[in-house]
């Protein structure tokens, strides 16, 4: 959803809860340091369908409290002091929420929530050893936690012959950037049939053939992700996981790997048959999903105006033009994709391949050659720890280019595959904020610095402003100049005429480019939409003018 998201306080009906969203005028006046502090959801993830009640860990100094989420279809009822319980609305999508908690002192950091169509289970200790393990019915997310150093958790599912069993973790950074997960999945005598780290970045992934009837057992446990002089497996409070496992139907990713398909027609691909897939736009990127299956995959949207291409429905002599999307798989070892595509001279294009961020095995190699065959460019990993790679290439003249695709250690199979997205180089630029709410009293009003990052000779004015508090604003629109100090750097000046709290975004305007100021979260998520906190006085009342709801998706 692209505007504020659903607040909930308590249990009420929605008809009057949207009357009482913002009458926060009976909110008894804090200092600002005391706002809500929003550590972490136990479970970490809830299930379609299914009410699941929630513990809510951190520090309130009101409750009940009022709820955001970034994309609607959830609903919260409230009970005692950090507890609450959320349902599903309508035909809501799986993925991954973005929660905090608001009162009028401000809100809470966001931390993620995980919706599924998987059910939802608590660790319970001990479960160190087969012995101790938690049984558990597959499909379903684990929320646990490797709470200290030398820890190991284990639980145990009953399989089939002939099933595909997942175990697949989400921990760093969605919970934490401290934990470098590993996971095991054993047989009943305790022999380890496989063990995965880093699949998906420093999270593990593994999927194993059951080969006959029986109780399995996987086991988490984990490294520091900063590597120490220690040599046991770490923990703490904060090593937090969500493990799911499911020997029944999984999806992992769609295929072909875009967002435009032919016919908009995707492919379920994934353990145990996944079936359909459904398609959800969100605000900045597009999910997939296969309907009552464990897993969902989030993918970034194709460059503007691409054709979208599978090496599957493209003759071998198609010359594709830029900008364009393209999806394949290096299907056996030593073997090499030719993509060719027609260059324009002296316009400079980017080109990106994605596979390891998708949690698939290649190791890209990107090499461009002009049509008599001279190698113009090598290209392997962005760094160290991005094995997935971007460069830039401007052709010398009109005419076909080749880029030829491999894997670094001339490795294949199905599971090696990737994703080309072709595009030429524009001027743009983006705006960065370090803070994802801010609070201002009559006697300090607020300065919003906001950084300008100018992309590609980007030389414009950008007229920037704070959408969705336009009476508050000093001075309205603040100009970024193409040259100046203020080409780096602006800040917007709001003052407190009124108490109130606002979900606000910060927009630039530039000759008809439109760009939303955003911030990184420690869980690696965007966030583009801003609580502002007003006091105007001691003991003065919120304003009571209800924010405006925004409908659209994410």
């Amino acid at each position: 959803m692209s505007g504020t998201g659903p607040f909930v306080a308590g249990r009420i009906n929605m008809t009057f809860f949207a009357v009482m969203l913002c009458q926060i005028c009976l909110w008894p006046i804090q200092h600002a340091d005391a706002k809500p502090v929003l550590e972490a959801f136990t479970p970490r993830s809830i299930k379609i369908g299914i009410k699941t009640e929630l513990t809510a860990s951190g520090k309130f100094s009101s409750w009940p409290i009022k709820v955001w989420t970034d994309r609607p279809g959830l609903e919260f009822e409230l009970g005692e002091k950090g507890k609450l319980s959320v349902t599903t609305s309508g035909k809501v999508a799986p993925g991954i929420y973005l929660v905090r908690f608001l009162d009028s002192t401000g809100a809470s950091e966001p931390i993620p929530l995980i919706v599924d169509f998987a059910d939802s289970f608590v660790e319970k200790e001990p479960n160190e050893s087969p012995q101790q393990s938690n049984l558990v019915t597959s499909p379903v997310n684990v929320s646990g936690v490797l709470a200290k150093s030398g820890d190991v958790d284990c639980y145990q599912v009953e399989c089939k012959k002939g099933q595909t069993l997942v175990a697949s973790v989400r921990a760093n950074p969605l919970w934490g950037a401290t934990m470098d997960g590993i996971v095991q999945i054993c047989n009943q005598r305790g022999f380890v049939l496989d063990q995965n780290d880093d699949k998906l970045g420093v999270d593990p992934r593994l999927e194993v053939k059951i080969p006959q009837d029986g109780v399995y057992f996987v086991r988490v446990f984990a490294f520091p992700a900063a590597p120490n002089s220690t040599v046991r497996f770490a923990g703490g409070a904060d090593y937090r996981y969500l493990l799911t496992i499911s020997n029944r139907s999984t999806f992992l990713f769609p295929q072909p790997l875009t967002d435009k398909a032919k016919g908009e027609h995707w492919s379920a691909c994934g353990p145990n048959d996944p079936q359909n897939v459904v398609k959800k736009e969100l605000r900045k990127s597009v999910l997939f999903y296969s309907p009552g299956s464990a897993g969902f995959f989030e993918l970034s949207r194709s460059p503007e105006k691409a054709i979208s291409i599978s090496e599957s429905n493209r003759a071998s002599n198609t010359v594709l033009a830029v900008p364009f999307d393209f999806s394949g798989m290096i299907s056996q070892n030593r073997q090499w994709d030719f993509i060719r595509f027609q260059g324009e001279k002296g316009k400079e294009i980017r080109l990106r391949v994605d596979a390891r961020r998708y949690g698939f095995e290649l190791d890209p190699v990107l090499t461009l050659f002009d049509e008599n065959g001279k190698q113009l460019l090598n290209k392997d990993d962005n760094a160290k720890t991005d094995p997935d790679l971007v460069t830039e290439f401007t052709p010398g003249k009109d005419g076909i280019y080749f880029a030829r695709i491999k894997d670094s250690a001339d490795a294949g199979g199905p599971d090696y595959r990737y994703r080309l997205r072709v595009e030429p180089v524009k001027p743009d630029f983006q705006l960065i904020v370090d803070a994802t709410s801010f609070e201002l009293t009559a006697e300090k009003p607020l300065e919003i610095e906001v950084s300008v990052i100018r992309e590609n000779g980007f030389n414009l004015p950008i007229e920037i402003s704070v959408v969705g508090m336009e009476a508050e604003q000093i001075g309205k629109t603040v100009v970024s100049e193409p040259k100046g100090d203020s080409s780096k750097k602006i800040k917007l000046n709001l003052e407190a005429k009124s108490s109130f709290q606002k979900i606000v975004k910060i927009v630039g305007r530039a000759d008809g480019q439109i760009r939303q100021a955003s911030v990184a979260l420690p869980s690696g998520r965007q966030l583009d939409r801003f609580v502002v906190t007003s006091i105007a006085s001691a003991g003065a009342a919120m304003e009571s003018k209800p924010v405006k709801q925004e409908t659209r998706n994410n």
